[in-house]
């Protein structure tokens, strides 16, 4: 059978599944709940709309058609950074991509993230990052990788499609920070990378910068330090005006064992898009550079997100707004008998913990409302991360959390 031409080591690997979603409140994958438009007001309504009168329905028909006009580009002046004209959709579609749309973009999201360009490499989204890091320094068979569970699932996926050994170090039971002790006595010489996630999918608590640095100092010529970065702007808002206070960018001057990676989309609202960065020292980023095949950017993505970056001055009441719900939705988490703990979060979703994690996470989805249950993961059996959505989702979901009735 062809099947058996296989690399062994891949045979009966498990695949990345996500749940059927339509007519669903999704508060399980940490998208944002609002379309980026110039007008804030305009975006302020979700994308799904879930009222207390559809509680249990899913999403109505006129609701749905009323989000495919917002995507389509078909509802409201407002919507011109995402919509798309005709003229733009025809234009030398026969031809590969214009390679200089793509570097306005690296330009411009360098000056979002205050690098330089040549700092700074396009992915397919974060993802795609980490899989071309972990090609460039993993030689299969030898090297490894640590990571830090509960962590993204996706670093151990990339790194055994590459055959490299994944050193697990577990994060301290208490508050989910860095075992630093434990790394150090896990740590093997064949250990490239070391991969951070700050703040963390999907505890939510941020790895502050000293420890960062210290990482980079300690393992220099040893291991290069990666800090996964997706959530960082839900984190920054707390501290100060500026994007990048809490942000390892900030270190890339400093150390040359150092890469970053940033999405646009949780905080920017373009998941759909599937951009990603890398960032780190100028001769990391060019050996990365070196290995990116070639015409990988659609011309209208690269378009869209040009228009939305031009007029992005809604991202800061974005995350306001997603920062003021968690805190709401912390407090009102917090008053269920059956929740044991509400963790605090740096991102745009909340962990908790209750023995009624399965439970909830079955009786949510019979109303039609999705969050993420680790079903089968011995560390997070008990654990459930929620999405904060805009007020209407998560008034929809404390509606059915009052409603349920938990078995002891």
């Amino acid at each position: 059978m062809s099947i058996d031409l296989v690399r062994p080591e891949l045979v009966g690997m498990t695949t990345y599944i996500t749940t059927p979603t339509h007519g669903k409140t999704r508060l399980h994958l940490n998208e944002s709940p609002w379309i980026p438009t110039e007008e804030f007001s305009v975006f302020l309504e979700p994308v799904f709309k879930v009222t207390v009168a559809d509680q249990g329905q899913g999403i109505s028909s006129a609701q749905r058609q009323n989000t495919l006009n917002v995507l389509d580009g078909a509802s409201t002046e407002a919507t011109k950074p995402f919509a798309t004209s005709v003229d733009c959709e025809n234009r030398f579609l026969n031809c590969y991509p214009d390679l200089e749309p793509q570097s306005q973009l690296e330009q411009a999201l360098a000056e979002i993230y205050y690098v330089n360009p040549e700092n700074l490499l396009l992915t397919r989204g974060a993802d795609e990052g980490i899989d071309f890091i972990m090609r460039l320094f993993l030689q299969p068979g030898i090297d490894s990788i640590m990571q830090f569970p509960p962590a993204f699932l996706m670093y151990a996926f990339y790194a055994r499609m590459q055959q490299a050994n994944v050193i697990c170090c577990p994060l301290k039971d208490t508050d989910f920070s860095l075992d630093l002790e434990l790394l150090d006595q896990l740590w093997q010489p064949h250990c490239k990378l070391i991969m951070l996630c700050s703040p963390n999918n999907p505890t939510g608590n941020l790895i502050d910068l000293e420890t960062i640095a210290s990482l980079c100092q300690k393992y220099e010529r040893r291991a290069i330090i990666v800090v996964d970065e997706a959530y960082v702007e839900f984190a920054q808002n707390r501290y100060s005006n500026s994007t990048e206070t809490v942000s390892a960018t900030s270190l890339i001057n400093s150390f040359d064992n150092l890469l970053v990676l940033r999405t646009l989309s949780k905080a920017y609202g373009l998941a759909g898009l599937r951009l990603g960065s890398v960032i780190g020292p100028a001769p990391l980023i060019q050996a990365l550079r070196s290995i990116t095949p070639p015409f990988t950017f659609s011309s209208l993505v690269i378009e869209r997100a040009l228009r939305v970056l031009k007029n992005a001055s809604w991202i800061k009441t974005a995350v306001e707004n997603i920062v003021m719900f968690r805190e709401e939705l912390q407090v009102s988490l917090r008053t269920f008998s059956w929740v044991e703990k509400v963790y605090p979060s740096e991102a745009n979703f909340i962990f908790l913990k209750t023995k009624q994690a399965h439970s909830v996470s079955s009786w949510l989805e019979k109303n039609n409302i999705l969050v993420r249950h680790y079903n089968g993961n011995p560390l997070l059996d008990d654990k459930l991360r929620i999405t904060v959505g805009d007020r209407l989702q998560n008034e929809a979901l404390l509606l059915a959390l009052r409603s349920f009735q938990p078995d002891f």
